[in-house]
C-alpha cells in the first residue's frame, strides 16, 4: 500500500501513532521524490579549421649568362672550369630554393595538423568535463533517493507491520460477507442469552 496506507486506513486505531508517523515521518512523506539529472546532450562536434592556402611555387631562379667562348684554345680548359663552376653554383640556389619552400610547406601542414589536435583536444575535455558533472550530478541523486527512500520506508514499515500482524492474527474477522458477520454476531448473543437463562435456573433451583 506504501504511503496510501495513512489516507485509506486512517481512521484505523494506532495506525496514525506518533511512534511511526510523528513529524519527521509527516514530512518525509509530504517530501517530493528526488527527480533524476536528465542525461546531458553532448556538444556538437566542432567545426573542422579550414584549410590553409597552398603557398606559392617559387619562381626560378635566372641562369646566369655564360662566360665567353674563348677564341684561344689553350683557354678552352678555363672556359669549361667556369661553365661547370657557374652550373654548379645555379644548381645549389635552385635546389636550395625548394628546400626552403619545402620546410615552409611542412612547417604550414604541421601547424596546421597542431590547431586539428588542439581542437579535438578541446572538444574533448569539454566532453569529459561535462561527463564528470553528469557523474558527480547522479551520485547526488543516489544519495538524496536513498535518504529519502530510507525516511520514508522507516514510517511505512512500520504501520505495513501494524497491519500486517492485526490481518495474520484476526484474519477470518475480515472475510465472509456483511450477512455471514451478522449471522455469526447473532448465534453468539443467541448462545450467551441461552447460557444466561440455564444458569439463571439453575440459580433459582438451588
Amino acid at each position: 500500500m506504501g504511503a496510501n496506507l495513512f489516507a485509506r486506513c486512517g481512521n484505523f486505531p494506532g495506525l496514525l501513532s506518533p511512534d511511526f508517523f510523528g513529524d519527521d515521518a509527516r514530512r518525509a512523506l509530504a517530501q517530493a521524490q528526488p527527480v533524476e539529472p536528465p542525461q546531458p546532450t553532448a556538444y556538437p562536434s566542432p567545426t573542422p579549421l579550414p584549410s590553409p592556402t597552398p603557398l606559392p611555387t617559387p619562381t626560378p631562379l635566372p641562369t646566369a649568362e655564360p662566360p665567353p667562348v674563348p677564341a684561344n684554345p689553350a683557354q678552352f680548359r678555363a672556359y669549361l672550369a667556369t661553365a661547370q663552376a657557374q652550373g654548379n653554383t645555379y644548381r645549389e640556389a635552385t635546389t636550395a630554393q625548394f628546400e626552403e619552400y619545402r620546410r615552409a610547406g611542412k612547417a604550414q601542414g604541421d601547424e596546421y595538423g597542431d590547431a586539428l589536435q588542439a581542437q579535438g583536444d578541446e572538444y574533448a575535455t569539454r566532453r569529459l568535463a561535462q561527463f564528470d558533472d553528469y557523474a558527480e550530478a547522479m551520485r547526488a541523486y543516489g544519495d538524496e533517493r536513498a535518504a529519502w527512500e530510507a525516511s520514508r520506508e522507516k514510517a511505512i514499515r512500520s504501520a505495513e507491520g501494524l497491519l500486517g500482524s492485526l490481518y495474520d492474527n484476526y484474519h477470518r474477522a475480515f472475510r465472509g460477507s456483511l450477512l455471514s458477520r451478522w449471522g455469526a454476531l447473532i448465534a453468539i448473543m443467541s448462545g450467551l442469552l441461552i447460557l444466561v437463562v440455564v444458569f439463571q435456573r439453575r440459580k433459582d433451583a438451588v
